[in-house]
């Protein structure tokens, strides 16, 4: 189980006192639930959208805000790709 995070840097931007900030996550070997690591102390909220022709459906298990953890994605669906957006400072 592998998960590779790729975070650009203008995918990194302000919205009023808070940072937004874009990413793609792949995840690989038979993977259905992975750690994201997003570089916010604090993250108030956390969108998500799988690309995969077999996906069925996906969670995120946490309560938010959250500061300085991994945010855990769950898919049906193995090998998959996440789109995310994550807000907060």
């Amino acid at each position: 189980m592998a998960i590779a995070t790729t975070i650009k840097d203008g995918n990194i931007f302000s919205m009023g006192n808070r940072k937004c900030v874009i990413g793609q996550s792949v995840m690989s070997g038979g993977s259905s639930q992975e750690n994201v690591g997003v570089p916010l102390k604090w993250v108030d909220d956390f969108q998500v959208q799988v690309t995969g022709g077999t996906q069925k459906g996906h969670s995120v298990n946490e309560v938010f805000p959250l500061y300085n953890t991994p945010i855990t994605v769950k898919c049906e669906s193995n090998d998959l790709t996440i789109l995310w957006m994550a807000i907060g400072r």
